[in-house]
């Protein structure tokens, strides 16, 4: 197998040295108040992106600003409210001017969005999420502690992925796995 070397490129061309702040929780449980200081705090310490979480998961399971989103007969419903504050978070962190990260669906659980949804409401919301934020300072993170080893699962995320990021070449996009593990070489 021939190793590929990859690396991230700033707007400057420059390689860009990832480090990032895993605040998962930040839209979940924050509040905008909490925002301006939290971002401040973590600009100053030199972190330069902002990963979280944009709907439910294991670590909060009622979202103070409500669920962005939900499975209602059969159908996806957006709750409009619940993504304005995920505007305004994304707006935050990019007037912070770091990186926006966002895990458009949690898979760690079977009670989490990216295994209680099914593969076509996984599209959809991703899509739905990809359309609204795009933009050259957003790295999707499409799934976020998914156990990705069963092929049928690899599968699974590689059908999602092409689906969800049809018609966005320059989309940056990426998995979190879960902890001790690595992806890499099932999605190369």
């Amino acid at each position: 197998m021939k190793t590929q070397n990859y690396h991230l490129l700033g707007p400057d061309g420059k390689p860009f040295f990832w480090l990032a702040d895993t605040a998962w929780n930040l839209w979940c449980k924050g509040v905008p108040d909490e925002w301006d200081e939290y971002l401040s705090l973590r600009k100053h310490q030199g972190f330069n992106v902002i990963q979280f979480v944009t709907s439910w998961w294991r670590g909060c399971t009622q979202p103070v600003h409500g669920h962005s989103f939900e499975v209602v007969d059969g159908k996806v419903v957006f709750h409009e409210a619940a993504m304005k504050t995920l505007d305004l978070l994304v707006a935050k962190i990019r007037d912070a001017g770091m990186v926006v990260a966002p895990v458009m669906l949690w898979a760690h659980t079977g009670n989490d969005p990216g295994q209680s949804c099914s593969e076509e409401h996984c599209i959809e919301i991703a899509r739905t999420l990809l359309e609204r934020y795009d933009a050259p300072d957003v790295v999707w993170l499409l799934s976020g502690d998914g156990h990705h080893e069963r092929p049928e699962d690899q599968e699974r995320w590689k059908r999602i992925g092409r689906k969800v990021f049809a018609g966005y070449p320059d989309a940056v996009a990426t998995l979190h796995p879960h902890g001790v593990s690595w992806v890499g070489d099932f999605f190369a």
